[in-house]
């Protein structure tokens, strides 16, 4: 049972890619992400310095693709504290070049 205030977030998110320090750089430049562990093949950077919740671990593999589909990820979510916040975002994120669906209002979040 949880009790409302005492919820963080949830655990490390880990996220597999071909180029580790593009995916850092993004984390770090962008979102303000601070590194806490960096290997040849392997990083975890948090949101909040020293702190799991908000954690992403990125391990870079050069395997085969991912293929959208069942149990494929074609996003994470981000939190903002009003829309004011999110439009911010959502123009920071193609200003740096990345593809954005737009804000979608879905009653219980956007």
């Amino acid at each position: 049972m949880l009790t409302h205030g005492i919820f963080l977030g949830m655990g490390t998110i880990e996220i597999t890619v071909r180029h580790l320090n593009r995916l850092a750089n993004t984390l770090t430049g962008l979102f303000g992400y601070v590194e806490a562990y960096h290997s040849d093949n392997e990083a975890i950077y948090q949101s909040v310095a020293g702190q799991s919740f908000g954690e992403i671990l990125i391990k870079q593999d050069l395997g085969p693709r991912e293929k959208p589909g069942k149990g494929s990820i074609h996003h994470l979510a981000i939190r903002a504290k009003n829309d004011e916040e999110l439009r911010y975002w959502e123009a920071a994120v193609k200003e740096r070049g990345f593809y954005t669906s737009r804000i979608v209002d879905r009653f219980y979040l956007k």
